[in-house]
């Protein structure tokens, strides 16, 4: 479904650009442009739907650096590392791999 959203949206935006370049009515091509937006979003949503959270887990070198920041009291640093080792993670997922650890 998703790739066939992708192909209406490229079909339809070709369409629209070829219409004014034939000289047909302007509102005819803007209603296909919407349209392709349209199937457009459409495509984006079922790809967004059909990722998978990932699991968040820290290895041994990462685990050492977070207890070594939480025993310095660097709780927030330790907190936003986390964030940055793994680029998705929210803060409440980050603050419990910083307990856990």
């Amino acid at each position: 479904m998703r790739i066939l959203l992708f192909v209406v949206s490229a079909v339809f935006s070709l369409a629209a650009v070829g219409l004014l370049v034939f000289g047909l009515p302007r509102w005819v091509a803007l209603i296909m442009l919407a349209v392709a937006g349209l199937a457009l979003v459409g495509a984006m949503r079922e790809q967004a739907r059909q990722e998978a959270p990932r699991a968040i887990e820290l290895d041994e070198k990462q685990r050492a650096q977070i207890r070594d920041m939480k025993a310095e009291g660097r709780h927030g640093a330790a907190i936003r590392q986390v964030q940055l080792w793994h680029r998705y993670a929210t803060e409440s997922d980050a603050r419990r791999l910083v307990q856990e650890a």
